[in-house]
């Protein structure tokens, strides 16, 4: 099996339980709070006349104002973080229908049963002058394909998780436009004779769409992109790590370029 190098290599995900945080958040608040009011019951046991209601009420008063000082950063960052989470859960909404668009268009090019795939055409044996063994060294595309849409069985909620799921489908779209692709235009340009026209012309049909395929991909993999800039990750690592591929190689056509003769004529 041919992979990225990136493939090898897995974001570890770290995330804390949503109730843990909020249990933390509250500790945080009420610690302050219970150190208060033990400190106010230590004064009226030592000063009687703190006892007196008006006293009191501006004890309480102070009081109150001190723990909403002590709650209001993290009420705040408690708020914050449900905001987000809230967005990255929209997000994940969002993306993961046109994910299974993508993975369901992409199926297309890999099909046996459709005749216009490309894998198809290269099983079939399309020409005599190219053997599917000089395309196909290995044919791991396909199951890697199956183990991938196995996964997606399995919805996923954190942003993380699916930024993984799409970089995995970028990369599967990678090696089958590297190694499928490409190869077999480069395959058939270096034949003596071009396949039958009918086969050209169902080649350049895959070649419209497929591209037409990518063009959509890229845009959404620059989508992406995009959001996590709005999320502070700009750094060209970090999107090379997290976001989907979002460059590829463009196949050119499969017909044959004729030399031109007109020169030759003219002398």
């Amino acid at each position: 099996m041919q992979y990225d190098d990136f493939d090898n290599e897995e974001t570890p995900l770290v995330v804390a339980p949503p109730r843990r945080e909020l249990v933390v958040e509250i500790l945080k608040v009420l610690t302050p709070a219970l150190g208060l009011l033990l400190f106010f019951l230590g004064l009226t046991s030592k000063y009687p006349w703190l006892t007196q209601p008006w006293v009191k009420d501006i004890l309480v008063v102070l009081g109150i104002l001190v723990v909403v000082w002590f709650a209001r950063p993290r009420v705040v960052s408690w708020l914050t973080k449900l905001a987000e989470r809230k967005r990255d859960r929209l997000f994940v909404a969002t993306n993961d229908v046109r994910l299974r668009q993508f993975v369901r268009r992409y199926a297309e090019f890999l099909s046996t049963s459709n005749t216009r795939s490309l894998i198809s055409m290269i099983r079939s044996g399309f020409t005599l002058n190219v053997t599917p063994e000089q395309i196909i060294t290995g044919d791991y595309i396909t199951n890697w394909f199956e183990s991938y849409t196995g996964q997606l069985v399995f919805p996923v909620t954190n942003r993380m998780q699916f930024l993984a799921r799409a970089r995995e489908l970028g990369n599967l779209i990678q090696q089958f436009n590297s190694y499928y692709v490409l190869r077999t235009q480069k395959q058939l340009a270096l034949a003596p004779t071009p396949p039958p026209e009918q086969i050209l012309d169902q080649l350049e049909t895959f070649r419209e769409e497929y591209i037409a395929f990518l063009r959509e991909f890229e845009l959404w993999g620059k989508e992406i992109a995009a959001y996590l800039e709005s999320l502070g990750i700009a750094e060209f690592n970090a999107m090379y790590q997290f976001a989907p591929c979002s460059n590829f190689d463009r196949v050119k056509s499969f017909q044959k370029k004729v030399p031109s003769t007109a020169g030759s004529a003219e002398s």
